[in-house]
């Protein structure tokens, strides 16, 4: 499934969170979309196609991680809080 890279137009939501997910973990750590962006920044930024296309992903993650957000009413950074918390306790 191509979706965790470019998500496409109008989205299952499956695909959705498959990409917003693959945004918010770097090798084996939950990271926020900032901290992605700003790692792909150093790798790419001076790379302009390269970087034009990271930002693209990353608003496209900022679209699905606001849709989330406004569907739960908690904030992208409080879902992955109680998730981590829940994954502790268990």
């Amino acid at each position: 499934m191509a979706c965790h890279r470019d998500l496409p137009r109008n989205p299952r939501t499956e695909a959705a969170i498959l990409h917003l997910a693959d945004k918010l973990v770097s090798e084996r750590s939950i990271v926020s979309l900032e901290e992605r962006k700003k790692k792909m920044k150093e790798r790419y930024g001076s790379n302009e196609d390269a970087w034009n296309a990271v930002r693209k992903r990353y608003a496209s993650s900022r679209r699905v991680a606001r849709r989330i957000e406004h569907i739960t009413g908690e904030s992208l950074e409080a879902l992955i809080q109680k998730t981590q918390d829940a994954h502790l306790d268990s």
